[in-house]
């Protein structure tokens, strides 16, 4: 070969080249080994095989690229995914810290961009620093809380708006403490009727529940509280407690005693509208003490004592009631 200062030309001296006869060619810093094509720094850049292409070393393109092959790299590819759904890409290895959008996961922290450690987890366990709202107004689902014991669990109940404490034991389902020191109420608990009141509006009330020798759920007693005088600066309020009891038309609920309020300053009246009163020890009133207060335990009454009702020595709930009357009479407090 002879070079003339623009080409070469062959010469009757050399033998014509062919390719089949070389293995390596390097043009520049190029250079072209067998299966391998590189830097002269990094002669094995890149490796060809049939259909594939291996590059060892990173990529960088300033346009798109287009494979219509395997592409594998043991280095390092860079830039942005064009496509936002990748359904072959089944695994990014681990990640130390993911963001996206305004989330961001990093190590056991899952939190948003401006309070990144919103949630912590552990193994069975997940620490949230926040607010945790369930659904939105009108629109809510079921929480629910196991115990350690089966069937044990509360329940919030969405589509019936009830709060349920389920239990299969006699302890304590639900326990209030304070560890206030002042001489104030506390614990407490507080049932609230938070519209405008009118005279006479039931309050709130406690029922308590059994289930009879048939099995059926019952009403057998309630604490039943009533708004009986709403006007401001003059409230008024009373309070029943009820008991199931036979009746000619089945059993029912009925007021054993009603405490009401009254207009008269630091009055209470009790009524015992369906029933009877029955004492068997002392009953003080009008300032006694138990020391001055008259001895009605049962064993200590006699005819001559109380107003007996039915002409016998028996000491009775009437007997009872008539000597009540008796010693009121004699401290004055009935004329």
């Amino acid at each position: 070969m002879a070079y003339n200062s623009t080409s070469w030309t062959p010469d009757s001296s050399t033998t014509a080249l062919s390719a089949d006869i070389l293995t390596t060619l390097t043009v520049d810093n190029i250079i072209v080994d067998g299966t391998t094509i590189g830097h002269t720094d990094d002669t094995d850049l890149m490796g060809l095989a049939s259909g594939t292409l291996t590059v060892n070393g990173v990529v960088a393109a300033t346009g798109n690229v287009t494979v219509g092959g395997t592409l594998t790299s043991t280095g390092t590819i860079t830039g942005i995914l064009a496509t936002a759904a990748q359904g072959n890409v089944t695994s990014v290895g681990t990640l130390t810290t993911l963001t996206v959008d305004n989330v961001i996961v990093n190590g056991t922290t899952i939190g948003h961009t401006s309070d990144t450690d919103l949630m912590t987890l552990a193994s069975g366990a997940l620490t949230v620093k926040g607010t945790v709202t369930v659904g939105v107004d009108d629109a809510g689902h079921d929480v629910k809380f196991f115990g350690n014991t089966a069937s044990n669990y509360m329940l919030w109940d969405t589509s019936a708006d009830t709060l349920k404490i389920a239990s299969t034991g006699n302890a304590s389902n639900l326990i209030l403490t304070t560890s206030d020191t002042d001489a104030e109420l506390g614990p407490g608990i507080t049932l609230e009727r938070t519209a405008t009141g009118a005279d006479n509006d039931a309050l709130g009330k406690i029922d308590f529940y059994g289930r009879d020798d048939g099995g059926n759920s019952t009403l057998y007693a309630r604490i039943y509280s009533q708004l009986l005088v709403a006007a401001d600066g003059g409230e008024v309020g009373s309070i029943q407690f009820k008991a199931m009891t036979e009746s000619a038309s089945g059993n029912v609920v009925k007021t054993g005693i009603w405490m009401k309020g009254s207009a008269t300053n630091d009055v209470v009246d009790c009524f015992m509208p369906n029933g009877s009163l029955t004492v068997n020890g002392k009953f003080a009133c009008n300032g006694q003490t138990a020391a001055t207060a008259p001895d009605y335990t049962i064993s200590n009454l006699s005819t001559d004592r109380a107003l007996d009702c039915d002409s016998t020595s028996d000491a009775e709930v009437a007997d009872v009631l008539g000597q009540v009357i008796t010693d009121l009479i004699a401290i004055g407090i009935f004329q």
